[in-house]
């Protein structure tokens, strides 16, 4: 074969007369091939998604990554690492590498840093004030205590839609339950239940006897009709 104009053998050709030169002497030179070698890309989290064709590369010859396409909820992708663990080498999304290895081929992890959001709390037509609380995804703590008030209601847990027609969360939720709000800031608003209360009939000196009466705060009802006398006493009211 040729390269380069200049005659190459193979590995343990035959050959003959490589000098007309009488007892002269010829110099063979090593000829060399850069390997090729694989690039696999690992999602490195088991709910992540997307595929990534493994890629190929020439040993000594620099060599973009492809962009990555894996996503992961509740985490933004910040580069690949030769290790699951982070512990090995780092590289950037799409940055320019050579020589990963020599052959054969090299697996490169995704690593996933947690998204952080700040949880806004809005009182829902009660009164009162609440801190915003930071958490991350993953986070294992309690959403904060509620210190909303409403009078004629008893707080009822949150709900990720003032109409209460969103995600339901109870009072002491824990942070890791909200890791599928998609909201970049999300916000809490308090559900209130109206409080029940009864209103007991009293005769007043007159006579008879009534039940008495189941009420809603918030709720119009018509008062049991008066069923007590007193004598030739007409009632008023």
């Amino acid at each position: 074969t040729s390269v380069n104009g200049t005659k190459v053998y193979d590995n343990c050709e035959a050959v003959q007369y490589l000098t007309a030169t009488q007892n002269g002497t010829v110099t063979l030179y090593a000829v060399w091939t850069p390997n090729s070698y694989s690039v696999v890309f690992n999602k490195n989290a088991v709910t992540s998604s997307g595929i990534i064709l493994d890629q190929n590369h020439t040993y000594d010859t620099a060599q973009e990554l492809t962009p990555n396409t894996f996503t992961y909820a509740g985490y933004s992708f910040s580069g690949w690492n030769t290790e699951t663990d982070g512990s090995g080498l780092n590289f950037a999304d799409k940055a320019a590498v050579k020589n990963l290895t020599t052959t054969g081929s090299i697996t490169l992890y995704a690593q996933w840093s947690a998204d952080t959001y700040s949880l806004d709390f809005n009182s829902n037509n009660g009164v009162g004030s609440m801190d915003k609380q930071n958490f991350a995804t993953g986070d294992s703590g309690s959403v904060s205590d509620n210190r909303f008030v409403k009078p004629g209601y008893t707080f009822d847990g949150w709900n990720t839609k003032a109409d209460g027609s969103g995600t339901n969360y109870a009072a002491n939720a824990t942070l890791m339950s909200l890791d599928n709000l998609t909201a970049a800031n999300p916000t809490l608003y308090a559900k209130w239940k109206a409080n029940s209360y009864t209103v007991d009939f009293n005769a007043n000196s007159g006579a008879g006897s009534m039940t008495d009466q189941s009420f809603t705060y918030d709720t119009a009802q018509a008062l049991t009709a008066n069923s007590f006398t007193r004598g030739s006493d007409t009632f008023l009211g």
